[in-house]
C-alpha cells in the first residue's frame, strides 16, 4: 500500500489540462537543451492558468504581465529558457502589447491544439503513467454528453510540487509571511480569518455543472465571434478555479498591502455562483450601491472647505445624484445610453489614463468641470492611483470599522469590498451598523442594497 502523502509539505497547482498535455507531449519530442526543473515549468502553467490574476486577463484579452524581475525572483535566473522553450513550442504565446515595463503571455489553449492531442492519445494518453501519480490527478467534470467537446479546454489537472524544492519552498515561504501577517493583524482580522476558514463551502457538483451549461450557452451564442468566445472561455476558466479551490480548502484570505483590500476566495468568486454557497440560504448579502461613486463623496468632503463656489455646486449636484442612488441613471441621461454603458463610461472616466477616452471624458468634464480636474489631478502621475485610493477608503470603512463593531458584536462577517455576508436574523442589526459608520464619513446614509433589494434611507 502506498504510504500517504502528507500535504502539507506539498503545495497544489491547478493547471489547464490542455496546456499540461501539450507541455509533455512537446518535451516527449522536443527535448530542452538547457537542464530543466519540471515544477518550473509547472509553476509558469500555473501562473497563466491563475485566478488571481482574472483582472489582468480581461484587460489584456487573456495575456498576462509578468515581469523579468518577479520571473527572476520566483524562478531563478534561467526562467528565460523556460519562457523561450514554451513560446518557441507554442504553449503559450507573447502579447503584441508593448507595456516598456515587462512582457505580456498567455496559454495557447485553442480548438486545434485540443483536437491534435485528441488525434495523438486518444485512448492511450501519453502521461497515463503520470495521471496515475499520487501527485498528479485530473479532475474529471461530470456533464451533458452535448456539451462534452465544448467543455475539453476547461479540464484541469492538479499538481503537487514539494515545499523542499525552490519552486515550492519559495510558495510556501510567501504563504507563510501571509499567515505572520494574519497573525499579527486587528482583532477583527484574526477572528474573520478564523470563522472564514472554519465555515466556507460549497456545492462543487452543482457549481461545476451550471458553469459547464452556461459556457457551452456562451458559446452556442458567440457563434464564431472570437472576442465572445475567448470572454465566454475567461469566465468559465476562472468560475471553476474559484470552485475547486473552495472545495479543495485551498483558501486565500489576506489584506492586500496596496489598497488594504481584505482578498479572499469569496472576493474572488463571480457573483451568480455565490448562491452555491454551503448555507448561502440563511444568509443575508448587504452592499453598497454604486459602491466607488459613492465613496469619492469623502474625497471631496474633504475639499469642501477650501472649494470656491462653482465646486461646491458640483459636489453638492454630485452628492445628490451618488448618496441618492441615482448615479447611473445620471450618466445615462447625459450620454443617452443604457444602464451597462452608462458602467462603462464611468469606468473610462474614473480608472482610464488620462490622456484614454477624451470623447467620454470630454462631456463629462462639461457637466463636472471642477471634479473632473481633481481626478485628473490625482491620476496625473499614476492613472492607478483613483481607484487604488477609492479602494483604500472602502477597506477602511468596510473592514477597520464596519467589521470590527460587527465582530464586537459577535457578527462574524464574510467581508465582499463593498458588501457583507451575514446571518439572516443579523441582517437588521448589520444594516444599522452599516448605515451609521457610512453616514458619519459621507454625511448622509446612502442607498444599501440587501439581497439585490434597494433600501432608500428617510433622511
Amino acid at each position: 500500500m502506498a504510504r500517504p502523502i502528507s500535504y502539507n509539505k506539498y503545495i497544489t497547482f491547478y493547471l489547464s489540462k490542455v496546456a499540461f498535455e501539450h507541455l509533455h507531449y512537446k518535451l516527449n519530442l522536443v527535448n530542452p537543451e538547457f537542464e530543466f526543473d519540471m515544477d518550473v515549468f509547472y509553476g509558469i502553467l500555473n501562473d497563466l492558468s491563475s485566478i488571481k490574476y482574472f483582472n489582468s486577463y480581461t484587460q489584456h484579452n487573456a495575456f498576462i504581465p509578468m515581469s523579468s524581475v518577479w520571473l527572476k525572483n520566483t524562478y531563478g535566473n534561467h526562467y528565460n529558457l523556460y519562457i523561450q522553450y514554451l513560446v518557441q513550442q507554442s504553449i503559450i504565446s507573447n502579447s503584441p502589447y508593448n507595456a516598456n515595463q515587462c512582457s505580456y503571455y498567455s496559454l495557447v489553449t485553442n480548438k486545434p491544439i485540443i483536437d491534435m492531442l485528441d488525434k495523438e492519445f486518444n485512448g492511450t494518453p501519453y502521461c497515463f503513467e503520470i495521471y496515475d501519480s499520487e501527485l498528479i490527478q485530473k479532475i474529471e467534470f461530470q456533464c451533458d454528453a452535448r456539451v462534452r467537446n465544448v467543455v475539453k479546454s476547461l479540464e484541469v489537472v492538479s499538481v503537487k510540487i514539494s515545499t523542499k524544492n525552490s519552486v515550492g519552498k519559495k510558495i510556501k515561504n510567501k504563504h507563510n509571511k501571509a499567515l505572520d501577517v494574519i497573525k499579527h493583524s486587528e482583532e477583527q482580522i484574526k477572528k474573520m480569518n478564523k470563522h472564514f476558514k472554519e465555515t466556507v463551502g460549497i456545492n462543487y457538483d452543482e457549481a461545476i455543472e451550471y458553469t459547464l451549461n452556461k459556457y457551452a450557452m456562451d458559446v452556442a451564442a458567440a457563434f464564431d465571434d472570437e472576442e465572445k468566445l475567448q470572454s465566454a472561455y475567461l469566465k468559465a476558466a476562472y468560475r471553476i478555479r474559484t470552485t475547486i479551490e473552495i472545495k479543495e480548502e485551498k483558501f486565500r484570505f489576506k489584506r492586500n498591502s496596496t489598497n488594504k483590500r481584505l482578498d479572499t476566495n469569496l472576493t474572488n468568486l463571480s457573483k451568480d455562483l455565490r448562491p452555491f454557497l454551503i448555507g448561502y440560504d440563511n444568509m443575508s448579502n448587504l452592499d453598497l450601491c454604486n459602491s466607488q461613486p459613492v465613496l469619492f463623496n469623502k474625497m471631496l468632503n474633504e475639499e469642501l472647505p477650501n472649494a470656491n463656489e462653482s465646486l461646491a455646486l458640483e459636489i453638492q449636484n454630485y452628492k445628490q445624484n451618488t448618496l441618492g442612488g441615482n448615479w447611473y441613471e445620471a450618466l445615462m441621461d447625459m450620454y443617452n445610453v443604457d444602464r451597462d454603458k452608462a458602467k462603462e463610461i464611468w469606468m473610462k472616466i474614473a480608472y482610464s489614463k488620462n490622456r484614454s477616452y477624451q470623447k467620454e471624458k470630454k462631456i463629462f468634464a462639461q457637466q463636472y468641470p471642477k471634479i473632473y480636474d481633481l481626478i485628473k489631478t490625482i491620476k496625473r502621475k499614476n492613472h492607478s492611483q483613483f481607484a487604488i485610493q477609492l479602494q483604500i477608503t472602502e477597506s477602511k470603512i468596510f473592514i477597520d470599522e464596519i467589521a470590527k463593531e460587527l465582530v464586537s458584536r459577535n457578527i462574524i462577517p464574510y467581508t465582499l469590498h463593498d458588501g457583507l455576508l451575514v446571518p439572516k436574523e443579523k441582517e437588521q442589526e448589520t444594516y444599522d451598523v452599516m448605515a451609521k459608520i457610512l453616514k458619519a464619513h459621507l454625511g448622509k446614509v446612502p442607498v444599501i442594497s440587501i439581497n439585490n433589494d434597494k433600501f432608500y434611507p428617510s433622511n
